[in-house]
């Protein structure tokens, strides 16, 4: 590992010797071989960003290709630096006073927040239209303070981290503005232990959630709905037309299977889809091109563990 710059190995001073540089630290000199740039650059170069761990600046001088020198960098000060209209959702405007934060690989100066790929970098002095890429002022502040939320659980930036709890009471509604695939980055991998559990969910298309495709929506391994409403195009309560159950489309309370299939004609495919385990009173509908004439709706009316478990809807009969 290359020196720390100009800065001792521990034990080399006394305590209280003072080895800041100008304007109480706030240029830090390291040897070029401890500084981050840009992959586009061959080099840390004079004026364009670097980084150290989560710590920013900009390089006073250019190295020399082969030659690890020592490098003063500036952790503040405005500076002139492209800046990319984007925030995690897309193209976003930047104003003056917005978070910036720069991508530790192509050195993208930008709102992007995501912690996998940025760190802070400063704040806007100027003004860029969504998806332009212009040179604007730039304050560099490599030291952002992380907010807390009202649970007193810090706040990382670059998404939810579900570091803290929300409780909803009975006949309450949690109504979210803006859903994004962004809540999925901190709701994988979890364990039935610790599955978050909502007692009312709606999703609505007026307040954000518009356009989204088969995998954009909120992502859980394990989840507790009371109710989950989705106010869609077709103005339906719950639309699953589009899923592929491992299961069943529908269980309900008494742990009954609703389930929808595709040329299911006989009650062996009914029974073989379904499993013996399922409980009386559940039902596959399936699509086979008789159903015209003939409904195929399948229902679990006996537990004997044979295909007569399953009785096909024939009839037209009344009660």
């Amino acid at each position: 590992m290359s020196p720390q710059g100009v800065y001792p190995a521990a034990d080399a001073l006394q305590i209280g010797d003072e080895i800041s540089s100008t304007y109480e630290g706030r240029h830090i000199t390291l040897y070029a071989d401890n500084l981050s740039h840009s992959n586009a650059l061959a080099v840390v170069t004079k004026g364009y960003p670097v980084w150290f761990g989560n710590a920013v600046g900009i390089a006073f001088e250019t190295q020399i290709v082969g030659q690890n020198p020592l490098i003063a960098v500036d952790t503040e000060g405005i500076w002139v630096q492209d800046v990319q209209a984007a925030d995690d959702m897309g193209n976003s405007a930047v104003i003056p006073g917005d978070t910036l934060y720069i991508n530790t690989t192509t050195g993208l100066i930008s709102k992007i927040s995501n912690e996998n790929t940025q760190i802070p970098f400063g704040y806007a002095l100027g003004n860029v239209g969504g998806g332009n890429t212009d040179r604007i002022a730039v304050k560099v502040h490599y030291d952002p303070i992380v907010p807390e939320d009202a649970w007193v659980e810090k706040i990382f930036y670059g998404g939810v981290r579900c570091e803290s709890s929300v409780s909803i009471e009975p006949g309450n509604t949690l109504t979210v503005d803006n859903v994004t695939t962004r809540i999925t980055q901190g709701c994988t991998g979890l364990t039935v232990s610790d599955h978050p559990t909502f007692d009312y969910i709606v999703l609505t298309t007026s307040q954000g959630v518009t356009g989204l495709g088969v995998g954009d929506g909120p992502a859980f391994d394990h989840a507790h709905l009371g109710h989950l409403i989705i106010n869609g195009v077709a103005d339906c309560p719950l639309d699953l037309s589009l899923c592929t159950p491992a299961v069943a489309d529908i269980i309900l309370n008494n742990d009954q299977l609703i389930r929808n299939a595709t040329a299911i004609s006989t009650r062996a495919l009914a029974r073989a889809l379904m499993g013996d385990g399922c409980q009386l009173g559940s039902l596959v509908i399936s699509d086979d091109a008789r159903a015209t004439t003939k409904p195929d709706w399948y229902i679990k009316t006996a537990s004997a563990g044979a295909d007569t478990d399953w009785e096909r809807l024939v009839t037209q009969a009344a009660d």
